[in-house]
């Protein structure tokens, strides 16, 4: 098992821009506020639960416990989230850039 971190990095390199996007998407509808659409919420909360599940396996649980709160602001509905709760959000969506961006 001497070459898994070396197998865990490549495949992180081939897995970081879809990480990126995902992250993106996020970003997107946080930044959008009020004026994000159902498209865009569907987007974000897909992807936030994407990067929950893939982020551990490529060697950045930090990054998935950020997802999983994230996906937790998101909620169940488009516009759920509360001032505060998307002020929480901008700060992870933050934390989640630098960390795929490793």
């Amino acid at each position: 098992m001497s070459g898994t971190p070396e197998l865990i990095a490549r495949l992180w390199a081939r897995f970081q821009p879809l990480a990126v996007q995902r992250v993106g998407a996020v970003g997107e509808y946080v930044r959008a506020g009020t004026e994000g659409s159902d498209a865009m919420y569907e987007a974000a909360r897909q992807a936030a639960h994407d990067l929950v599940g893939s982020l551990g396996s490529y060697g950045h649980p930090e990054g998935s416990v950020l997802a999983a709160r994230l996906e937790e602001l998101l909620g169940d509905r488009p516009g759920a989230m509360s001032a505060a709760a998307r002020s929480e959000a901008q700060t992870l969506v933050a934390s989640l850039e630098q960390e795929v961006g490793r």
